[in-house]
């Protein structure tokens, strides 16, 4: 797995976890529930970088593709289905509206992490 990789992965936790903390000043209910959402969207990720990562260094061009584009969507199931098991089990206790809030706060900063990254690898114009 690269270090790009890692601290996209790395930020995103850390991140989500920071907000999750400020949130518990607000309401513990909400903190918990922002701390859900992100697990539930950064599990699925570190799964799917720990498996895509496995050799793919032999894999062809075209076996990298189809396994990004499939793993994207086992990810994104994975996540959903969490995301409702989650709903189910945790309605009375947590607020639904953030746990989805953490669940978009996760994606976006994944998302804005892994864009910055990329313009520090082109900028530099090195690989890690």
């Amino acid at each position: 797995m690269s270090q790009a990789v890692r601290g996209v992965l790395f930020k995103q936790s850390v991140l989500c976890a920071l907000l999750s903390l400020c949130a518990c000043f607000l309401s513990i209910s909400l903190g918990v529930s922002l701390f859900y959402g992100s697990v539930i969207v950064i599990v699925p990720n570190l799964i799917f970088v720990v498996v895509f990562f496995h050799r793919w260094r032999q894999r062809t061009r075209l076996a990298i593709l189809i396994s990004l584009y499939l793993g994207e969507l086992i990810k994104l199931i994975f996540s959903g289905a969490l995301a409702i098991f989650s709903v189910k089990l945790f309605s009375q206790h947590i607020p639904v509206g953030g746990l989805l809030l953490g669940m978009a706060l996760a994606y976006i900063a994944f998302w804005a992490f892994a864009a910055g990254a990329l313009f520090k690898i082109k900028r530099v114009g090195a690989v890690g």
